[in-house]
C-alpha cells in the first residue's frame, strides 16, 4: 500500500515526506520510494530505503552458552553462543557484558563482546577474553 505522495513542486532540491505512525506491513524490509509523473506514469527502478523500525527489541538470545579454553588458573577465554532472536528486526547487534544477576549488568561494565545482527546463522559466536583480574568483584553472570 501507499505510504503517502509529496508534490514535486518548489525551488529546493531536497524534499521532506513526513510518514505518519503506522503499522508495518508484514513482511516488508524496505521503503519504496518511486518518482511519478502524472501525464506518463510510475517510474520502473524506485530507491530502496532499509526499514529500521526505532523500537527496542522484544527479543533476547537463547540457548547461551559459555566454556573457559584458557588452561591457565585465573584466566579465561572462549566463545560464548547462543541462538539469535527469533524474530530479531529490532535487533542491530547483540552486546556481551558483566552482571549482577542474570538480566541486570553491572552499572560500571564496559561491553565485553559484541556481534552483528546481520549473522547468516542462527547460532552466533562473541569471542572473548579476560583474565580473573578483569572480572568485576560483584560479577556473578554475563549478560
Amino acid at each position: 500500500p501507499e505510504i503517502g505522495t509529496i508534490p514535486a513542486t518548489g525551488a529546493s532540491s531536497s524534499m521532506t515526506m513526513e510518514i505518519p505512525s503506522t503499522e508495518i506491513v508484514p513482511g516488508a524490509s524496505h521503503i519504496l520510494l518511486y518518482a511519478v509523473s502524472e501525464e506518463y506514469g510510475k517510474a520502473v527502478t524506485p530507491v530502496q530505503i532499509p526499514l529500521l523500525d526505532l523500537a527496542i527489541p522484544t527479543c533476547a538470545p537463547a540457548s547461551t552458552f559459555f566454556s573457559d579454553m584458557d588452561p591457565a588458573s585465573g584466566k579465561y577465554s572462549g566463545a560464548l553462543t547462543f541462538e539469535r532472536c527469533k524474530n530479531d528486526v529490532a535487533v542491530t547487534r547483540y552486546l556481551a557484558y558483566w552482571g549482577d544477576s542474570t538480566t541486570q549488568k553491572l552499572a560500571d561494565s564496559e561491553v565485553l563482546g559484541t556481534a552483528p545482527a546481520s549473522i547468516v546463522e542462527d547460532v552466533a559466536v562473541i569471542r572473548l577474553n579476560f583474565t580473573s583480574d578483569d572480572i568485576p568483584a560483584s560479577a556473578t553472570d554475563l549478560v
